[in-house]
């Protein structure tokens, strides 16, 4: 759950931004995430269900290794746009985990989390139009159209939630 909220939050920053092409808007402001969040993947993005009260602190769920906000409140990545291997994602969660272990078998409370097992689901899920980003032909798909309808990503011809 954790990796493709991840994923899901940096694409949804380089979607954005190649959608929008205006410099003066250089990311989705953290008071707009979720409606963006539901305009591209048709779901909500509530915060309890990662056991947190506010957006701020889903976008900082892991701390600034990947997502972080600017001083300007705007959602940015420190990933880019273009990656060879998706690993990446895996490889940041790992070290997340093991951070995390490391903290709670110090006997940090704060350090567990309490990520809502409904939160699990694929992206295709969502019930909408069905358009969908190729992350291998970084073109968006399917009868959503460009940015419109639910976003689901496809890497290897398998979806990843």
């Amino acid at each position: 759950a954790l990796l493709s909220h991840i994923f899901e939050l940096n694409l949804l920053v380089h979607a954005f931004v190649r959608d929008v092409a205006d410099p003066e808007r250089p990311g989705v402001h953290i008071s707009h995430l979720d409606f963006y969040y539901r305009k591209y993947y048709g779901r909500e993005l509530r915060p309890q269900d990662f056991g947190v009260e506010t957006l701020r602190e889903v976008v900082t769920i892991t701390g600034d290794k990947v997502l972080y906000l600017t001083p300007k409140m705007v959602l940015a990545t420190q990933l880019d746009a273009e990656f060879e291997n998706l690993g990446v994602f895996a490889k940041i969660i790992e070290a997340f985990r093991r951070d995390r272990a490391q903290r709670m078998d110090l006997g940090e409370e704060g350090a567990a989390l309490k990520i809502s097992t409904s939160r699990v689901g694929g992206a295709g899920d969502s019930g909408g139009k069905g358009g969908h980003y190729d992350t291998r032909r970084h073109s968006y798909g399917g009868k959503g159209g460009r940015g419109k309808g639910a976003v689901s990503t496809t890497v290897g011809g398998s979806a990843i939630a």
